[in-house]
């Protein structure tokens, strides 16, 4: 799956959500959500700056287009519905 990864030219930093906001709007748990950007197969995130503990943040437009990108009819549907 690809996700367009250019950066906005604008954006809010209320549309800013951390890990923990994000797993909510996802009704993730945290862990899950950081276990799936380790895999890759979650959504596009920020890292504000160098090194292991930098701040992790999502944009939920970001979380939007993940969600839509995993839309299903059925399933055994193994795509995003067209």
């Amino acid at each position: 799956m690809h996700f367009d990864t250019r950066v906005p030219t604008q954006f809010c930093p209320d549309d800013l959500l951390t890990t923990f906001e994000a797993a909510q709007v996802l009704r993730l748990s945290v862990p899950t959500l950081e276990r799936m950007r380790l895999a890759g197969n979650g959504p596009i995130f920020i890292k504000l700056g160098p090194g292991k503990r930098a701040r992790v943040v999502y944009r939920r437009a970001d979380l939007d287009t993940w969600l839509l990108a995993h839309r299903r009819g059925s399933t055994s549907q193994r795509g995003s519905m067209q």
